[in-house]
């Protein structure tokens, strides 16, 4: 059985393998600031224009504590926010100024001995 840090690695390397495939840059991994931690920062070229995208990424080997995007509560999403705001202070975007946006991937084993993924684009604000 692997550790929690070692599942959460696992998580964050097979979110940051889809949305590679799906034409993210990633820019940033397991960002940390005193406000708290963002798994994936990553950009994309969206139709509307370029998104700064800030992923949580949630894994889940069964249902008993829930979903992982209801573990994305309130006070989660604003450590999420607050750590958001940290890194855009540090790294202000250099290009057309992007959209900010708020994503959350949840990963579960499938019956095939793989994961399942289901990306929530846009599961919060900032508000």
């Amino acid at each position: 059985m692997l550790s929690r840090r070692a599942l959460g690695a696992r998580g964050e390397e097979i979110a940051a393998t889809y949305l590679v495939a799906h034409h993210y840059e990633i820019l940033y991994r397991n960002f940390r600031c005193p406000a708290g931690e963002i798994d994936i920062i990553a950009r994309i070229e969206g139709t509307d224009g370029p998104a700064l995208v800030f992923v949580e990424v949630k894994l889940r080997i069964g249902t008993a504590h829930g979903t992982g995007a209801a573990a994305v509560n309130v006070p989660k999403q604003r450590r999420i926010v607050a750590s958001a705001l940290h890194y855009i202070s540090a790294h202000p975007p250099s290009r057309d100024e992007p959209a900010i946006r708020f994503d959350v991937i949840e990963i579960a084993p499938d019956n095939n001995n793989g994961f399942s993924l289901n990306h929530h684009i846009g599961a919060f604000t900032a508000d």
